[in-house]
């Protein structure tokens, strides 16, 4: 449809340095539209930076490719079931460390400014 999607370098640039599993982007519709309104967009990148629970790293030691095993068995045991679950939960959960809640617009200036290395956590 012709919208761009920007990621900001400065925000980004922690998630491209694997310093961080997620980067905050918006979404220009106003350029196809003066009135509309630009959108939001979180992306997270399920990797490991050390930092994650001991069950995960656990089973990370034993399965290589975690967080980037094949879909092509979709015959998922519980372990990896829960290794993934316990990885997206732990990625929201220091999304969310810190935020002292209120909207959803809130919670993007929130990561917005978590997401800038030059301003403190």
């Amino acid at each position: 449809m012709g919208i761009s999607i920007e990621f900001d370098n400065i925000a980004a640039g922690p998630l491209r340095n694997r310093k961080r599993q997620w980067a905050a982007a918006t979404i220009r519709y106003s350029t196809l539209d003066a009135k509309a309104e630009d959108g939001r967009l979180i992306y997270i990148k399920p990797m490991l930076l050390g930092n994650e629970p001991p069950d995960v790293l656990s089973y990370a030691a034993a399965n290589p490719t975690f967080p980037h095993q094949s879909t092509s068995d979709q015959w998922f045991d519980e372990s990896q079931t829960e290794s993934y679950r316990r990885l997206g939960l732990f990625i929201l959960e220091e999304m969310c460390r810190g935020w002292p809640a209120g909207t959803l617009e809130d919670w993007f200036r929130y990561l917005d400014r978590i997401g800038d290395p030059a301003r403190p956590d």
